[in-house]
């Protein structure tokens, strides 16, 4: 299409996002380098300048979720110039809010990440997208989640399912029942959560995001831990890691959790291997449940059942100064102690710090 239509004009930019946007969910970020070289030498006309921007603005969110801030806050700046002096409407608003947003969830700034995305929801709102309206609401959602505000998320999260399950939208309707039930799960609703994360599989395996629906197989396994049947929670666990190739952040979920199930099962050695292969697991992405969080407890549990006090005291202070660190990116204290102490597995890491004189 780009080689098609007229150089500058909004159809072409609109070609060249999605171009470069399918890249980026493809994880083939190395290519945007050229997509970036090839689209800026490129002047739009003077009625396709929301086009440009939007097309820059929705690449720069794939080059910050890979890693690259540099690259993107360059874009982005030319952009902003860009932009000077035209009424571009809420649409541009909306995407650009939406790549700030993205690099505050990559720099840790927990408190932007919501700021920005509260802006990008309002955007939307005023220009009537639902459709990205429901996303905002899900990301709203799923931050609040993470961050221990449970009864905040779930406001955000029925929002976002009314919308998504009017419009049919089976990622949507599966991203949202994701973090719900681990709201669920929060409040020890074990029916609804299990409900919930196993309709949210249903969906995703109809889509084509294959490491999304392997980290909800990752979140079923925990809900089913955490109700006690162990049985299941391996099934599904072993399924998720299975699923999970290509997809480092379900890959340690998965692996946590099965090193977690193979302990209570009185499998000892087994949950000690597996959570060294966990805790190895590189990834930037943290996850709708954390990962690294559950992997770094799945390995102080293992330790502490081979008797080896001082190696699982070590773990522990390490894994709590971590998830100090990222509770710094709230400057509110309140929502601090939410992240720390709200969230099951974070809490669960403190006290084996405070338990082995590391906290």
């Amino acid at each position: 299409a780009m080689r098609l239509l007229p150089d500058g004009s909004a159809e072409w930019f609109r070609a060249a996002g999605e171009a470069g946007t399918a890249r980026g969910r493809a994880g083939r970020t190395a290519e945007l380098a050229a997509w970036i070289d090839r689209a800026a030498a490129v002047a739009p006309t003077p009625g396709a300048v929301a086009h440009w921007a939007i097309a820059f603005a929705r690449v720069a969110v794939h080059l910050y979720y890979a890693g690259d801030i540099t690259t993107p806050d360059r874009v982005l700046a030319a952009v902003e110039r860009g932009v000077v002096g035209h009424e571009l409407g809420p649409l541009v608003e909306a995407r650009l809010a939406g790549a700030y947003a993205a690099r505050a969830t990559r720099t840790q700034d927990l408190d932007a990440v919501e700021a920005e995305t509260l802006r990008a929801l309002r955007a939307y709102e005023r220009a009537g997208d639902q459709r990205n309206m429901a996303t905002q609401q899900t990301v709203l959602g799923i931050a609040t989640a993470r961050g221990g505000r449970y009864d905040e998320a779930e406001r955000w999260l029925d929002g976002s399912i009314a919308l998504c399950r009017r419009m049919r939208l089976p990622l949507g309707v599966g991203m949202t029942l994701r973090p719900l039930a681990l709201v669920y799960l929060h409040r020890g609703e074990f029916a609804r959560a299990l409900a919930a994360t196993r309709e949210a599989v249903a969906w995703l395996d109809t889509t084509e995001h294959g490491s999304i629906a392997a980290a909800a197989r990752a979140e079923l396994a925990l809900v089913l831990f955490s109700a006690g049947d162990l049985a299941a929670a391996d099934v599904e666990a072993r399924v998720a890691l299975a699923k999970s190739a290509g997809a480092p952040a379900a890959q340690q979920s998965a692996l946590a959790l099965c090193a977690r199930v193979a302990l209570a099962q009185g499998r000892a050695d087994d949950a000690l291997r597996i959570a060294r292969e966990a805790v190895a697991v590189e990834t930037l992405d943290r996850g709708i449940i954390d990962g690294a969080a559950m992997a770094d407890l799945a390995l102080i549990e293992a330790l502490l059942a081979h008797g080896d006090t001082a190696r699982a005291a070590q773990c522990a202070g390490a894994a709590a100064a971590k998830l100090r660190a990222i509770a710094s990116g709230f400057r509110a204290i309140a929502h601090r102690d939410a992240y720390l102490d709200g969230v099951a597995i974070n809490a669960a890491v403190l006290d084996h710090a405070r338990r082995g004189g590391v906290a």
